[in-house]
């Protein structure tokens, strides 16, 4: 069953990437990726998590690998940038991931003389849905619309040092629940992934158009959410997560949650099938 899914993943991607090939030939190389990510349960194998990206890359020129910033994906993609392999670092929901993964980039390949595209993400949106729910759960007394700028608050820091530092990579917003959740960042030199209805809902939006990716979250706000909020600042200071403690952090937890209920999911449909 799990061969079959990895088929099922390989056969969707590969459509995919058909249709994008031109773009990418177009654009010399610089657009046009179809990201395939792998098994959510095998993410601790970092030799898994090269295997597969290997196999997948035969796919199309225009692959790029999509991994996970912990400590394991970390190691596979190291071995994959010497291999010039493009990767999207995802499931990033904390400054210091963020500076991990560039700075294990720039070693690697300033060894390999290998630069292959990275980008990598910030979870704004999903972010957002663990820190209310700990809200919630724990009865915090915190402003409802200072809770919904959380997520985009990290983002803006993790760009504002993704430029300040001249880091080889490009930023990629994710889990977006909203439209502030791309409203946010216009302005920036990023690319944010959506959803069919928060598209429709942002051609639908009537006003100005801003640069806001240079505001400044005044710092009562930020010591706020500091204070009241122990995942916040995890995620906003830098250093306060180490590479070993990526894969516990509660709103990486959640979101890989929900792929591998996913791919569970798939496994059961593929079961009734070859029972059937």
């Amino acid at each position: 069953d799990d061969q079959a899914a990895d088929l099922i993943y390989q056969k969707a991607a590969a459509r995919f990437m058909d249709k994008f090939l031109p773009l990418y030939k177009q654009s010399g190389g610089a657009q046009g990726f179809v990201t395939i990510q792998d098994d959510p349960g095998k993410d601790e194998d970092p030799a898994g998590i090269v295997e597969a990206s290997l196999r997948h890359c035969r796919l199309g020129k225009n692959y790029m690998a999509k991994i996970p910033v912990t400590a394991a994906g970390m190691e596979a993609m190291a071995v994959l940038v010497e291999k010039d392999i493009p990767i999207t670092a995802t499931e990033c929901f904390s400054i210091s991931q963020m500076v991990s993964m560039c700075e294990l980039y720039q070693r690697v390949s300033g060894k390999s003389g290998k630069h292959p595209p990275l980008y990598i993400t910030h979870i704004s949106g999903i972010f957002d849905e663990e820190l209310k729910d700990c809200v919630t759960r724990n009865n915090i007394d915190i402003d409802p619309q200072l809770l919904d700028q959380a997520g985009c608050i990290v983002a803006r820091k993790q760009y504002r040092i993704l430029k300040e530092r001249g880091y080889p990579a490009t930023m990629l917003g994710g889990g977006a629940r909203g439209i502030h959740h791309f409203t946010s960042f216009v302005g920036a030199d990023m690319h944010i992934t959506l959803n069919w209805s928060t598209i429709q809902e942002l051609i639908e939006l009537d006003g100005p158009v801003e640069n806001v990716i240079d505001t400044e979250t005044p710092e009562e706000m930020i010591m706020e959410l500091c204070a009241k909020l122990p995942d916040f600042s995890r995620a906003y200071n830098e250093g306060a997560l180490s590479a070993e403690d990526f894969a516990a952090f509660a709103p990486l937890q959640r979101f890989r949650n929900s792929f591998i209920d996913g791919y569970n999911n798939l496994l059961k449909e593929i079961a009734c099938c070859r029972v059937g």
